[in-house]
């Protein structure tokens, strides 16, 4: 029998017997799987049953549907021990008529005297932590991650909660990571995640901390030096107790570092080998990807400059994710003001349709601070756009949905004690019929701000004529402004 084990963000969970050949999935109360939080779409996702297992499909969501960590497109297969992601959500296929096969430890496999370097499992290598080099094999279910000594990866900086982050196996070398409300959050290949999916090459940031995901049976060059020796919280030593799971067989030296091989030996062993096998990427950034990063900071700087912050933010688009660059002072302060600049052609269109799209560039740009993402995420409330409460819950740079409504919303020019003839009352919209009523009394004399506060209570109203009229009489005033005494049509 399929069940179906739901885990919301705070790990609570709810195990769901599939008895049903079709499921819908989503927020609406129609739904025969129904999830609650607002990064979950109305119509999210179905599920339905497929010889020995299930097909997923999403409903385009506003946020994805994902398996294993891959979004899906269209229709897609899973079975048991697959992990269905959406939004705050974790789904998991369970078959209970089939019993996963044991994973090897660690532990077994050294005790095997045919084990090779090229052998050794999954596991994560601290690059820049207060010891680089350290690692942590990746040879059990579950993880815990944290400065605490207790947790089962233990890293001792202050950037890392005590208790960080918990990693599950998915199974064919893929973990998932979920952020245990730490300070400082997690980061995949630079992007910040709350939860996400971990794959050999991958970089994974705790904090200040990286550690990079070293595949089974590949070796790591870990081309540390001084730069990346973070300095560890005092009053704890980390090398009196060695937390469970975790194997440490690089220590820093002074500037250069001694290397042990578990299992093989001493550092010739390593040293004979290394250039046969199959490397992995160093962590440290290439010294010519990052000139061509700062080269692409210093363009914009210039144009930035010259007064263009358009293409200014172009060029900070085309800096690598991950990389260090980022964290220059002067990519926020370019792109602050390029997303202020955004704000004002949003503030002066009339266009509802360009507002959103305006606002949406602020709210998808992972470079702009969060303060100006989230004041675009509550003005793309007022236009109409669905979004989540957290910005950081809308995908990068994704597209404008195109299935949003617009609203007419009226944007008033002065204060009710002080504002000129033909301007905007705030207090008339506390009674929207009365005053649309006064308006289109004196439809003809109506100032442009009168117009636009015409079409949002039109709205309000669901009064669709009256919002066209107001709609083309302000056009017509904007092609023609002596034609503010011409008679309505």
């Amino acid at each position: 029998m399929w069940k179906l084990t739901i885990e919301d963000d705070e790990q609570k969970q709810i195990n769901l017997p599939l008895v049903q050949a079709l499921y819908g999935i989503g927020r609406e109360e129609a739904n025969e799987i129904r999830l609650t939080e607002r990064n979950i779409s109305r119509r999210h996702a179905s599920l339905k049953q497929s010889g020995d297992g299930w097909v997923v499909q999403d409903l385009d969501s506003y946020n994805g549907t994902f398996i294993n960590g891959l979004r899906v497109a269209g229709e897609q297969h899973v079975g048991h021990g697959d992990i269905l992601q959406l939004g705050d959500y974790r789904l998991e296929f369970v078959d209970e008529g089939r019993v996963a096969p044991p994973q090897p430890t660690a532990a077994a496999a050294a005790s095997t005297p045919a084990l090779a370097q090229h052998q050794r499992p999954d596991r994560l290598v601290v690059v820049v932590g207060p010891q680089p080099g350290q690692e942590f094999f990746l040879d059990r279910e579950h993880f815990t991650m944290g400065r605490s000594e207790d947790a089962n990866v233990s890293v001792n900086h202050s950037s890392v909660s005590r208790f960080h982050a918990e990693l599950f196996s998915v199974g064919n070398g893929r973990f998932e990571i979920i952020d245990k409300g730490s300070a400082n959050g997690i980061r995949i290949n630079g992007q910040e995640v709350r939860r996400g999916f971990i794959e050999a090459g991958d970089a994974l940031e705790l904090g200040d901390v990286r550690l990079r995901f070293v595949g089974a049976g590949k070796i790591f060059r870990a081309g540390f030096d001084r730069s990346q020796a973070l300095p560890a919280v005092t009053g704890f030593d980390p090398s009196h107790k060695k937390p469970a799971g975790s194997s440490s067989i690089l220590t820093l030296v002074g500037v250069g570092a001694l290397l042990g091989i578990v299992g093989v030996g001493a550092a010739a062993a390593y040293v004979a080998t290394k250039d046969d096998s199959e490397t992995s990427a160093p962590s440290a950034q290439p010294s010519g990807e990052l000139s061509a990063d700062l080269q692409l900071l210093e363009e914009a700087k210039a144009l930035r400059d010259k007064g263009d912050l358009d293409a200014a933010h172009e060029q900070i688009a085309k800096i690598s994710p991950d990389s260090s660059t980022l964290k220059e002072s002067a990519v926020g302060d370019i792109e602050g003001a390029w997303a202020d600049a955004l704000f004002k052609r949003a503030e002066t269109s009339d266009d509802p349709t360009r507002q959103a799209e305006l606002l949406w560039k602020i709210a998808t740009t992972p470079t702009v601070d969060e303060g100006r993402r989230r004041k675009a995420s509550n003005k793309l409330r007022d236009v109409g756009v669905e979004v989540p409460d957290d910005p950081k819950e809308l995908k990068p740079n994704s597209p404008l949905p195109t299935t949003f409504r617009p609203n007419f919303a009226p944007r008033p020019t002065a204060s009710a004690t002080s504002r000129p003839s033909g301007t905007i009352d705030r207090q008339a919209l506390e009674k929207p019929r009365d005053k649309m009523g006064e308006l289109m009394s004196r439809f003809n004399t109506l100032s442009p701000a009168e117009l636009r506060m015409l079409m949002g209570l039109c709205q309000q109203e669901s009064n669709l004529k009256c919002a066209q009229d107001a709609s083309r009489r302000l056009a017509e005033l904007k092609s023609n402004p002596s034609a503010s005494a011409a008679p309505r049509k």
